[in-house]
């Protein structure tokens, strides 16, 4: 005899009645345990997800905060390069100009000592060329008693070219002691005159100054002169222009006698001539 088949349902359904209650606790319980555990794992299924996407995001951010340090370093150092460049191009630029700078300045004093040569050239052909007037000789042409002493200044132009706009002015001044620069100015701007003058005075040209005292010699003033107790001064200055039209002056003196002879001694002061 064919025994019937029973379907599934019917079947869990009949065995499900035959359990015992604890069999069926720890089934139902079962169960539960592991509909929990299904739940447990989709939360952490989602949330390791949720961690994974979290963790591919801060990967990203990594890489491209690493990223972002390289091409920091890249503009770090390119900038570093290009400050480098920089500060090479400017030592070489101060250098540049320290150079060019030594060079103005040995410029300039090779342009100095160029015009002081040339102006030393200048001034030395110029002293060469200019006129140079002074006096050549003193003559006691008139020295008697009842007569004014007489003395005869001579001078000439050594120099190369004319002298132009000369003037003399000569003192003749008897006096007991030997005079001084300071006192001869002193007589010079009370009795000095002008005793000649003249347009030019050639190159080796000579003339002559004849100059007198005012009072007459006695014969007391010959022994005196005679015995140099007195002593005759003539004194002066010669101005002239040169060719290049600069004034010139020439201050001369001599007394008479002189301590060797009876001649005219060349004074120790108030001689000179610029």
């Amino acid at each position: 005899m064919v025994r019937p088949r029973l379907s599934s349902k019917t079947g869990i359904r009949q065995k499900w009645t035959q359990l015992e209650f604890d069999r069926k606790c720890e089934i139902f319980i079962a169960g539960i345990g592991l509909l929990f555990a299904a739940v447990l794992t989709c939360v952490t299924t989602f949330q390791l997800s949720q961690m994974k996407e979290q963790t591919q995001a801060m990967k990203d951010q990594l890489d491209q905060m690493k990223s972002g340090d390289v091409e920091t370093k890249i503009i770090a150092e390119s900038a570093k390069l290009q400050a480098d460049n920089t500060k090479k191009l400017a030592e070489l630029s101060s250098s540049q100009i320290e150079q060019l700078r030594a060079g103005v300045e040995e410029s300039h004093k090779m342009a100095a000592a160029s015009q002081e040569s040339i102006n030393l050239a200048r001034e030395s052909f110029r002293l060469d060329m200019r006129a140079w007037v002074g006096p050549k000789y003193y003559n006691l042409k008139v020295f008697q008693a009842g007569k004014p002493i007489t003395v005869e200044v001579g001078f000439t132009n050594t120099g190369k070219t004319p002298a132009r706009n000369f003037s003399a002015f000569v003192v003749i001044h008897p006096s007991e002691k030997h005079l001084s620069e300071g006192e001869m100015v002193k007589i010079f701007s009370q009795y000095g005159k002008l005793q000649q003058k003249s347009d030019v005075v050639f190159r080796s040209e000579e003339k002559s100054i004849t100059v007198s005292t005012s009072d007459i010699a006695n014969d007391q003033t010959v022994e005196m002169v005679k015995s140099k107790q007195l002593f005759i001064y003539v004194f002066g200055e010669l101005a002239y222009d040169d060719v290049f039209n600069n004034r010139h002056s020439t201050k001369f003196c001599g007394y008479y006698p002189s301590a060797k002879d009876r001649s005219f001694n060349i004074c120790r002061d108030h001689n000179g001539v610029n």
